[in-house]
């Protein structure tokens, strides 16, 4: 998986959404509510000038008193602790309560206060001045607001992320499944798009495209290798017999070319055969229900060869397959160790049970395969710089052995390799009665 899964980017863009609908959600919360209070604070204002004014105009008019009396009594009875308060008649100031904040040279108040003028009969002014306190801190209010809204919008969003993040991945997570079930891509079958998003559809579709392209490629690969066996098979009989029937009726040198034709004739047929093999649908014409003893099928290989093959083996060494296409695996393996095995040493084959599973081990003395080829020499047609100097051979034998004995469930792969040997290793199944 690249970095992240699709589920998890889907949580964390919804958790930063989240955070970031809190952040907002709490500046706005607290500009709200500042700009309601600070309306409140000069509707308060206004109430106390309103207040003021009354109690100027009733001390004037019921206790007879001057303006000057009327607006200290007005001051004292209206004002708040900290208000700044002042009536003046012209240029004259009739009272003033509280202290003057001063004013900044462009004649506004300090930062903070708020003020409102009335102007009264008689041509009083009423000048009231007022530096309200803040109800709540506007810091712990935007803590507490930010707060408020992240909790449950992070779980919120936890809980929607997580939903819509494994239902945008489960398509995706289907397909990745269904792709690695996939032995062959002409085995590939695109599942039902409708309730698909039109992404996931989109790749459906792309990967159904390709794969069906791939599939009938192989198929026409497979179709021509097996058409161009099958016609080599007849005239290499033809050749054979012919060449045969020459031999027998002559001798010297020319019987001796003659012999030498057969034997080229027998390798081209095996060739042939092992691309037959190759070529063959691993889902038809094999039946891996019969049991075969491959102790017998590695005896009977290593006593078929010119070369002789020390073999270590049980009685009984029991897989289900077919026995024909067992042998043609282990006739590569050993043929593969007679084949560059030093004249003075003798390649080995050990033949073992355990836990359920078949291993045959071919041992290849006083030859190293280097690291870097273990894998590449299962390519079909692939032949090293070593093996080409060595023997001659069309590169199919390792790649042959091993696809047989994946069609029978097992593999083949290259073990250790020292200074002294190199080692191949079939690995089959072992025996199990049905329904065990």
């Amino acid at each position: 998986m690249i970095a992240r899964s699709l589920a998890r980017r889907t949580v964390a863009a919804t958790l930063l959404t989240a955070a970031v609908s809190s952040l907002v959600f709490a500046v706005a919360s607290v500009v709200a509510l500042r700009l309601l209070w600070d309306r409140h604070d000069a509707v308060e204002l206004r109430r106390t000038a309103d207040a003021a004014e009354r109690i100027f105009v009733l001390e004037q008019a019921e206790a007879e008193h001057g303006a000057a009396e009327a607006a200290r009594e007005a001051l004292e009875q209206a004002l708040e602790p900290l208000d700044r308060g002042a009536f003046r008649a012209g240029r004259a100031l009739l009272a003033e309560r509280g202290a003057d904040p001063g004013r900044r040279e462009d004649g506004r108040l300090p930062k903070g206060w708020i003020e409102t003028r009335r102007r009264l009969a008689d041509g009083v002014v009423l000048e009231l001045a007022r530096r309200p306190e803040e109800g709540v801190p506007l810091r712990r209010l935007f803590w507490a607001a930010l707060l408020v809204a992240a909790i449950p919008s992070t779980l919120v969003a936890l809980a929607v992320g997580r939903r819509a993040g494994r239902a945008a991945a489960r398509p995706i997570e289907d397909l990745a499944r269904r792709l690695g079930e996939v032995h062959d891509p002409r085995e590939y079958a695109s599942p039902p798009l409708e309730g698909l998003p039109a992404e996931a559809a989109a790749l459906e579709r792309s990967f159904a495209s390709v794969l069906g392209r791939l599939g009938a490629a192989l198929e026409r690969e497979a179709s021509f290798v097996r058409n161009a066996a099958h016609e080599l098979r007849t005239p290499l009989t033809r050749i054979r017999l012919r060449a045969e029937r020459a031999a027998a009726g002559v001798s010297g040198e020319c019987r001796s070319e003659l012999q030498a034709v057969t034997r080229e004739v027998d390798r081209l047929t095996r060739l042939v055969d092992a691309l037959l093999v190759l070529a063959r649908d691993e889902s038809s014409g094999l039946d891996l229900s019969e049991t075969a003893n491959l102790a017998d099928v590695v005896r009977a290989s290593a006593e078929s060869g010119e070369r002789e093959v020390e073999v270590e083996a049980p009685d009984e060494a029991l897989v289900r397959g077919d026995e024909e296409l067992l042998r043609l695996a282990v006739d590569n393996l050993l043929d593969n160790a007679r084949k560059y095995a030093p004249a003075d040493r003798v390649p080995r084959a050990v033949l073992a049970v355990a836990a359920g599973e078949v291993t045959l081990s071919v041992e290849t003395p006083g030859v190293s395969l280097p690291e870097e080829e273990r894998e590449q020499v299962f390519e079909r047609f692939y032949r090293g710089s070593a093996a080409r100097e060595t023997a001659p051979g069309h590169g199919l034998g390792l790649s042959l052995a091993r696809h047989v004995a994946r069609v029978h469930g097992g593999d083949v792969v290259a073990g250790e390799s020292g200074g002294e040997r190199t080692v191949f290793r079939l690995r089959l199944p072992g025996w199990r009665a049905s329904g065990s």
